[in-house]
């Protein structure tokens, strides 16, 4: 009788808790729930272990909410024969690339009333369906048959249509919301996007093949993006097209006034107006550019091409002559595929901005100037090209094979992996004497041919910069003189050297008085943990402390004392002498007249980054010479610009910078040798931009092409591979079961 109890018991308990897992999930959802599972080889465990259900594990009246598949590794997976009607409370669909879904999987879906976003990477077909008016997001990467504009509703705020067979448009679009927008282009062509889509910030264009009457397409054919607040625009042609090339040619729009982030055109076909320029110079200093397989748009123009300092350029495929287009702005420059056989002079580079250097696969030839020494190797690849003659010294005099290989194969002939390292020209430049600050300094050497393999030992602390072949010594704090003997080692060779640093004596040049904590500070350099400061007239207490002064970005240190230690108080307008000794060396001695006038600010300061701000309080000068501000921030400080002053207001202007809204930072006012500090809150920035992030498609892998990195979806980051979370929580509650059947039944 007990093990029959324990039997009821423990059944009991097992139905209990599934139900509750499980308990507003329906007969045919389980049936096809597994049936995915079965497809996906999965473990047969509660449905709320694979897809996304409402309330936490234990909840009762839980629904499906959310069927979001990307399995990891090669294999595919056949989910065509499933029946997703059955899923009706599913709030997002989510199919990745590795997933076949139904044909019809619009018709299947067409009764849910809570979808909202929807994403499918295989084909699905486009059927005279109403989809659910609910859906705010809707991405299809390959999609097949007619779009019907009904399904983009007014509250619509993303949609994606890539790659398409037999595509066609059906209806009018409504004004919506939508921000982003991927989508092929009408065979008439967009209406007037800016009317449709005010908020639009990114925009891909795809196209086929355009069927528009005239012999060419007007830029507003595109549907007046350069209108649009838009900050990422791509033209490309779809996959499904066999010729990326359209027979009538498209006159591109004016983007001069557009602040972009991303530019790219991948395919050929786009033209500029004569006189029209490709200008992206108002873009934003991160902006990236990438012109793919557009062969024709460089034959309507020379020198027509203008970016912003800081842009990664690419060049890809491309008929056009190098030299002619202004590449000194960019920071990265891509060139693969560029014909024809042309020498490049290398001229409309600049080697001190460049970071990255990629020249693949192109017919250019020429030398390559010793400025590319100015870029670290790392960033360099020239490979396949028809470069025979120079070649910079910094790989000559490098015999290292994995600097060499960068540079290589090309058509040299006495350059390969295995030349040596020849370098008659290797010096080192330096002098026997460095003066140094007593706070530690840099010894600057300079170098002539010294390669990427540089070391240097007998020092502790060093490091060597190949752009402009330095070797930088740090000192340590100290006094006096040190002699340094050092050896640089150059590639197979070494070179020994010997010099002295001397530590630069004192030197006073102001000092103003803090009355809020009645302390006088001297300011100068060449101050050490040792300074003394001795003033006639004022005798200094046991406290004389030397410090790192934090109101000045000028990296000056400073002694102070405190007055209330002192044996005999200054008086205003009492004149005084100071002279400060640190270790043996002493400054120069200095006098000054001692001043007490009242400084103050009256209350908390909140400004604008970027803009002016004006304050109010006591401020004995109307001379803004006289007035220093500086804020601090993290280890560095700012220098404002003062503006006006009066006895009671002051107006100042600090410039643009990273700050964020709503960070208090301390603020240091000095004037004429008095001092007051505060707290100054940020509570608008101006001049910064933080680009919103890139809409991501299904699978950014899929484009054989370059795309930029975008922001994955909340399903891709949430679940990259949702099927191998399976055993989240189930299979711990799984576990304690089966431990909890085998102690009874034992």
């Amino acid at each position: 009788m007990n093990k029959i109890l324990k039997y009821s018991f423990c059944i009991f308990i097992i139905l209990n808790l599934f139900s509750r897992i499980n308990c507003n999930i329906t007969e045919d959802e389980q049936i096809q729930a597994e049936r995915i599972f079965s497809i996906l080889g999965q473990l047969a465990l509660p449905i709320c272990s694979y897809f996304t259900c409402s309330g936490t594990d234990g909840e009762v009246n839980r629904d499906i909410t959310g069927i979001i598949i990307h399995p990891s590794g090669e294999n595919i997976y056949d989910l065509s024969s499933i029946d997703f009607s059955v899923f009706k409370n599913v709030h997002q669909i989510d199919l990745g690339r590795k997933i076949i879904p139904p044909l019809n999987l619009l018709s299947q879906i067409k009764n849910y009333t809570n979808l909202i976003s929807l994403s499918v990477y295989g084909l699905v077909e486009g059927v005279d369906v109403s989809l659910p008016s609910s859906l705010v997001s809707i991405a299809f990467e390959n999609f097949k048959g007619t779009f019907y504009t009904k399904w983009v509703n007014a509250d619509a705020d993303r949609l994606y249509v890539h790659n398409t067979i037999d595509f066609s448009i059906s209806g009018a679009f409504v004004k919506s919301k939508i921000t982003s927008l991927d989508f092929p282009i009408p065979p008439q062509g967009f209406p007037d996007l800016s009317t449709l889509f005010p908020n639009l910030i990114s925009v891909a264009i795809y196209f086929k093949e355009v069927t528009l009457g005239s012999s060419y397409i007007p830029s507003s054919f595109l549907g007046s993006i350069e209108k649009l607040p838009v900050s990422s625009v791509i033209f490309e042609f779809d996959a499904n097209t066999t010729k990326k090339e359209l027979s009538k040619k498209i006159y591109l729009p004016d983007f001069s006034r557009s602040p972009l982030y991303y530019f790219r055109i991948d395919g050929d076909g786009f033209v500029l107006n004569q006189g029209q320029s490709l200008d992206f110079i108002n873009s934003f200093s991160s902006f990236e550019i990438s012109l793919i397989n557009c062969k024709s748009l460089f034959k309507t123009c020379s020198n027509c091409y203008k970016v912003p300092i800081g842009s990664k350029c690419e060049f890809s495929f491309i008929k056009f002559y190098v030299d002619q287009v202004d590449l000194r702005n960019c920071t990265k420059i891509k060139l693969w595929e560029i014909e024809p056989s042309q020498n490049i002079t290398f001229n409309n580079m600049n080697f001190k901005k460049l970071s990255n250097l990629d020249i693949t696969n192109t017919s250019l030839s020429g030398d390559l100037p010793d400025e590319m020494c100015q870029m670290g190797y790392t960033g360099v690849s020239i490979k396949n090209n028809l470069f025979s003659t120079k070649v910079p010294s910094c790989y000559i005099c490098t015999s290292d094979q994995s600097v060499r290989t960068n540079i290589l194969p090309n058509k040299f002939t006495t350059f390969g992996l295995e030349s040596p390292a020849s370098c008659p020209n290797f010096k080192i430049e330096y002098k026997d004497l460095y003066l140094v600050d007593t706070r530690g300094d840099v010894i600057v050497i300079s170098g002539k041919d010294l390669g990427f393999n540089v070391d240097v030992e007998g020092v502790d602390s060093w490091d060597f910069t190949v752009p402009n072949e330095l070797i930088r010594i740090y000192t340590e704090k100290g006094l006096g003189t040190t002699n340094k003997t050092i050896k640089v080692t150059f590639n197979d060779r070494e070179k020994q050297i010997s010099f002295n640093y001397h530590y630069a004596p004192p030197e006073i040049s102001s000092y103003y008085v803090d009355t809020d904590n009645g302390i006088i500070f001297f300011v100068g350099s060449g101050f050490s943990t040792e300074s003394q400061a001795n003033a006639n007239m004022l005798t200094m207490s046991d406290n004389d402390t030397p410090y790192s002064a934090p109101f000045s970005n000028r990296e000056a240190s400073s002694i102070f004392v405190y007055i209330s230690g002192l044996q005999k108080p200054p008086t205003a307008g009492q004149v005084f002498s100071v002279q400060v000794v640190s270790g043996s060396q002493q400054s120069k001695e200095v006098s000054f007249v001692y001043g007490i006038n009242q400084i103050g600010i009256n209350d908390d300061i909140a400004f604008n980054s970027g803009d002016t701000t004006v304050i109010s309080g006591t401020f004995p000068t109307t001379d803004p010479s006289k007035v220093s501000i500086v804020i601090k921030k993290d280890y560095y400080f700012i220098e404002c610009t003062t503006l006006e002053v009066s006895n009671t207001l002051l107006t100042f202007t600090c410039p643009k910078s990273d700050i964020v809204v709503g960070t208090d930072l301390p603020f240091y006012l000095t004037i004429d040798g008095l001092f007051c500090d505060t707290i100054a809150t940020v509570y608008q920035v101006y001049g910064t931009y933080t680009p919103p992030p890139t809409p991501s498609p299904i699978d950014s892998s899929s484009s054989s092409s370059p795309s930029p990195s975008p922001s994955p979806s909340p399903s891709q980051t949430s679940s990259s591979d949702e099927v191998s979370s399976s055993l989240k929580l189930e299979f711990p509650l799984t576990l304690i079961l089966g431990i909890f059947l085998f102690s009874l039944f034992k």
